[in-house]
Parts: C-alpha cells; sequence; structure tokens
C-alpha cells in the first residue's frame, strides 16, 4: 500500500541532528515529502523546539547520539507531555 504525497504533503516533521551537514541535506530532502520541517541542532534544542510547536508536529525524526541531550532522552521528556506522538531514530551510531 502506498502512501499518497499529498497525505504526507499535510503532515509536519520534527528533524534532530547534531551533524549540521547531514541535517541541511536531509530536511531539505523531507521537505519534498511533509508540509513543514521543524530542525533542531541537539536533544536539548529539540525539546525547545517541539514544546513550543507541539500542537503542530505530527512526526519526529532524531539521530540518537547528540550533545546536551540524546535522541532518547530527548524523547523521554517529550512522553512525560506526549505519550503518542511518532518518532522514527535514524542513527549512523553502532556499538560493537
Amino acid at each position: 500500500m502506498a502512501i499518497e504525497k499529498k497525505l504526507l504533503k499535510r503532515l509536519k516533521a520534527l528533524y534532530v541532528e547534531d551533524d549540521n551537514h547531514i541535517r541541511n541535506e536531509l530536511s531539505a530532502l523531507l521537505s519534498n515529502f511533509f508540509g513543514k520541517v521543524y530542525t533542531a541542532a541537539d536533544g536539548a534544542q529539540g525539546l525547545e523546539t517541539y514544546l513550543k510547536n507541539k500542537d503542530d508536529i505530527d512526526v519526529i525524526i532524531s539521530d540518537i547520539n547528540m550533545p546536551k541531550l540524546t535522541g532518547i532522552e530527548m524523547l523521554a521528556k517529550i512522553r512525560e507531555v506526549d505519550e503518542k506522538v511518532p518518532t522514527i531514530f535514524a542513527t549512523a551510531y553502532s556499538d560493537n
């Protein structure tokens, strides 16, 4: 079942990534699919951005390892005010 682009365009995303290059590139790509993409450079900024715009954000896409707050710590704080916002972790981190 394919998701129509029109449906995604009605949604707004928060993208949290500490690498400037990756954040700029992927947020531009995500803008092709989502109606609006909020961005943040670390977990603390992601939390702040979410709290300011929580009624407008439909999905969170986040890195895990970031300064100030990790993606998991950020999500734990977001879950205190919103238990249901869908979240996707996209990370290049690996731990052998």
